[in-house]
């Protein structure tokens, strides 16, 4: 039989416990069938390797940007890492989408992306409403974007292709062509800086991005919010296996409140045993 003491612990660890504990099993059971179903979740990093995807993503922005010469290539890596926005996401932005406030409050608002359809490049909403997705932005990244949005005009593409020919003048600013950078610079700078990557793909720096979130704490709902997911379901079905195990904590938890029951006195045991006896 529990005390009266006991009995009341029991109840709130009922309440305290076992729903984290519920939580900690829909997070961790199938992880394995989970990483066998998105395998590109873990082409850059685990999330027990966070200060690596750092260090990766790093040395392939240097290499993309000492491949072309251009500060842009390495930096529209960055920003993928660390917003975790999708290539035409990227490849869409304006100056106008950048809020590069000195502060805390710098963020990127997210409102089209650039596509290629029949061969032609086409911009188009993120959403069907006209809300746009707000990603905020770390200082270090804010500084490096305000010096390369400095000379440009509000409606300018942040990141654009240069250059001549084709009909354009020298140093017009035009949108990118995805395939062809994937082929001009991320594959170049993918076997310079991670030959051990060679199937390495923009997209796998989205992945970059959640690993970084979730080492520091980000919750689920968060780490959605940040990629634009749909649901919070595509976001625990990609990255679930990633956040650290709750059981040793809840075993902890539950000792917790065992050693914090008081025992029985000496005196109540043997009234007990001459009630029992009677």
């Amino acid at each position: 039989m529990l005390t009266g003491v006991i009995a009341p612990l029991a109840r709130l660890t009922v309440d305290l416990v076992a729903a984290p504990l519920r939580r900690a099993n829909r997070l961790h059971a199938g992880g394995a069938a989970r990483a066998a179903r998105w395998p590109d979740a873990e082409s850059l990093q685990g999330v027990d390797e966070a200060g690596h995807a750092h260090e990766r993503s790093r040395q392939l922005a240097t290499a993309a940007q000492e491949h072309t010469n251009r500060q842009q290539d390495g930096l529209v890596l960055v920003t993928a890492a660390y917003t975790g926005l999708r290539a035409g996401e990227l490849w869409a932005l304006r100056k106008e989408d950048l809020v590069l406030a000195p502060t805390e409050d710098a963020r990127v608002l997210v409102r089209r992306t650039l596509s290629t359809a029949n061969g032609k490049l086409e911009f188009r909403p993120t959403t069907k409403t006209d809300r746009p997705r707000t990603v905020s932005l770390p200082a270090f990244l804010t500084r490096q974007l305000a010096t390369h949005v400095r000379q440009l005009q509000p409606a300018d593409l942040v990141f654009a292709s240069l250059g001549g020919g084709g009909g354009r003048k020298a140093g017009e600013r035009t949108p990118v062509r995805h395939e062809l950078w994937m082929q001009r610079v991320f594959k170049p700078a993918v076997k310079a800086a991670l030959p051990t990557k060679p199937d390495l793909r923009f997209h796998d720096l989205r992945h970059t991005c959640a690993s970084l979130l979730i080492a520091n704490g980000a919750s689920i709902m968060l780490v959605s919010q940040r990629l634009g997911h749909a649901s919070t379901r595509m976001t625990l079905d990609r990255y679930s296996w990633m956040y650290p195990s709750e059981e040793a904590a809840m075993a902890v938890a539950l000792n917790a409140v065992w050693e914090a029951a008081p025992a029985p006195a000496p005196a109540d045991l043997e009234a007990r045993r001459t009630r029992r006896a009677n």
